[in-house]
């Protein structure tokens, strides 16, 4: 059976945890190696400070027990009515490092086709 609870200031090495292998499954692959264990290691540590934080609520997924998605959000900064959601290229499109050859190229042809602002991950 599936449950959803409110993360706890306890769950702060689960929510890393599957960050992190999330985000190696996802993203690693694009990145040089080195480039890519930094980002798999910050993604464990992140989430302590972030758990409990009033305006950022975290949800934990669990089957049987055993922790397997999370998912965080928060109110977005204020913008005008008229200001698009996303614009302009990715961090990899400006020269973030790390991100490198056939990787670099299909992660900017698709931001470069949504339009989008931001790094995932």
């Amino acid at each position: 059976m599936f449950t959803v609870r409110r993360a706890g200031p306890y769950d702060g090495d689960v929510l890393g945890e599957i960050h992190a292998a999330a985000w190696e499954a996802a993203y690693a692959p694009f990145f040089d190696p080195g480039f890519a264990a930094d980002g798999v290691r910050s993604r464990r540590t992140r989430w302590h400070e972030r758990v409990g934080q009033a305006d950022t609520p975290i949800l934990l997924a669990e089957h049987e027990g055993r922790p397997l998605a999370l998912t965080a959000f928060r109110a977005s900064a204020p913008r005008s009515a008229s200001a698009p959601v996303t614009s302009g290229r990715t961090a990899a499109c400006r020269g973030r490092r790390g991100v490198t050859g056939s990787g670099r190229r299909r992660i900017c042809a698709g931001a470069e086709r949504a339009g989008a602002d931001w790094m995932p991950g």
